[in-house]
């Protein structure tokens, strides 16, 4: 998903029980102020899968919140019920997300210049391991397979020529 799309993300977006999350609104900066928007595109709102590795995350990170929320009554922020907050419920502003990032990327040596190249690399990842372009799409939310297609060839270009040699291995034992 897209920095944005996570920070919006309420409680009620999120369907542990069949491992699903929906996509409806965004956390955006207008002039440095957070503000909640629609999604980028018409397809960006959407419904996609979650793995159970994630659910189990999101299940712990609930249980958190709740305790949190009971330790410390009268403090907790109950204007949005979002999933990834401050620890007293407020919300996280885009900008501070991007920059906290940017920070601990540095720290760890991750050798990531964006955000946004984390789901470049859910993209290529799925690409290489097979996944369809059209279900890409769906997960990426755009509003065409030509956009997938567009940014995301040069990983189904490398599956391209393993599936010509597949094929070709199938013929020739047949």
């Amino acid at each position: 998903v897209r920095r944005g799309e996570a920070l919006g993300l309420e409680w009620s977006d999120i369907d542990l029980k069949n491992a699903k999350c929906t996509i409806r609104q965004t956390l955006g900066c207008v002039n440095h102020k957070a503000v909640f928007q629609t999604p980028k595109t018409k397809s960006s709102n959407r419904t996609i899968a979650l793995p159970i590795t994630l659910v189990n995350e999101l299940r712990a990170l609930r249980k958190k919140q709740a305790e949190l929320k009971l330790k410390y009554p009268g403090l907790w922020d109950s204007t949005y019920d979002l999933v990834f907050s401050h620890e007293d419920g407020r919300l996280l502003h885009p900008e501070r997300v991007l920059k906290e990032f940017h920070r601990r990327s540095e720290r760890y040596g991750i050798r990531l210049t964006t955000l946004h190249s984390l789901r470049h690399g859910w993209a290529t990842s799925a690409g290489k391991a097979g996944v369809s372009p059209n279900v890409m799409k769906e997960h990426l939310g755009h509003s065409s397979i030509t956009i997938t297609m567009d940014i995301y060839s040069h990983v189904l270009a490398e599956q391209d020529s393993e599936a010509a040699e597949i094929v070709a291995n199938q013929l020739l034992i047949s």
